[in-house]
């Protein structure tokens, strides 16, 4: 029988110290990662907020506009290409015509 893969904390601990300085919470703008692979928003998600990014993220494309009701458009925006519901290159025709 395999043993389960070890959870996100434990291979931080076995990777060692992070080479990224502590974050300063809200000193960076929020990343938007659009992307219906639980594992590369997983990776995004972890990079980010290593480097002192928040996250906000979407399963689809067609949550992406109501993520951003009310909100600007996050300087840094990381978009699977291929998204299901509404593809990639929709979503940024999406966020170039958000105030």
């Amino acid at each position: 029988m395999r043993e389960p893969p070890p959870s996100d904390d434990e291979r931080g601990a076995a990777a060692g110290p992070s080479p990224f300085p502590p974050p300063d919470p809200g000193a960076l703008p929020p990343v938007l990662v659009a992307s219906d692979d639980p594992r590369l928003r997983r990776l995004m998600r972890r990079v980010a907020r290593l480097a002192g990014h928040g996250v906000i993220e979407a399963p689809s494309g067609d949550l992406v506009p109501g993520l951003l009701s009310g909100a600007t458009v996050p300087p840094i925006v990381v978009l699977d290409w291929t998204l299901a519901a509404l593809p990639g290159v929709e979503v940024c025709r999406l966020l170039r015509q958000h105030p």
